[in-house]
């Protein structure tokens, strides 16, 4: 499993910085799990900093979801 940042062209969390919180995981030599999760990376961005208030979900413009098969 390897954690990621994301940058989503369409909805630009924090000023198009980018947001954490999801992963790619394989599951086989061909297929790779790919997890998005906006809440955790919320989380991570806004977590002990007084300066930030309140962040709302805005979600993104790709699945947050999906398996993903490489095609030959």
């Amino acid at each position: 499993t390897l954690g990621m940042s994301f940058y989503d062209k369409r909805k630009k969390h924090f000023n198009g910085k980018g947001i954490s919180g999801g992963y790619i995981k394989l599951l086989s030599p061909k297929k790779l799990l790919w997890h998005l999760d906006e809440k955790e990376g919320i989380w991570w961005e806004v977590e002990g900093r007084d300066d930030i208030e309140k962040v709302l979900p805005i979600g993104f413009s790709v699945p947050e979801h999906a398996i993903l098969t490489k095609e030959e």
